[in-house]
């Protein structure tokens, strides 16, 4: 990974082996060395649609920030409107929809530290 960058993958699931995830999210951002601000960002989002999506609208939403709180909202809502998820036996699309913002949200909060400290 490029220096000042951190990365960051969240699955959700119902137990912890051989389980299809009911959402995931991967998330990675580099940071402009001179003033902690986004440079680049990459959002990948599983099981929310019928192939990894990649939330293009919430990656440029967050490049040029420094993640405050009202941009990782805005890139969580952006990501959900993104997918294109079916309801199964394993969840509600509702469902998934609602966790690709949140998960969205976690996993840029977590890159972003990530991506800070080293």
């Amino acid at each position: 990974m490029k220096t000042r960058s951190g990365g960051a993958f969240i699955k959700l699931g119902v137990r912890r082996a051989m389980e299809i995830a009911l959402v995931n999210v991967a998330a990675v951002v580099t940071l402009d060395g001179k003033n902690g601000k986004v440079k680049d960002a990459r959002i990948a989002l599983g099981s929310v649609a019928p192939t990894i999506i990649r939330a293009g609208k919430a990656e440029e939403l967050v490049i040029g920030s420094t993640l405050e709180d009202k941009v990782l909202v805005e890139a969580g809502k952006a990501a959900s409107r993104a997918t294109k998820p079916i309801s199964d036996v394993r969840c509600s699309a509702k469902y998934r929809k609602e966790m690709a913002d949140v998960l969205t949200r976690r996993a840029l909060a977590m890159a972003y530290e990530a991506a800070s400290s080293s």
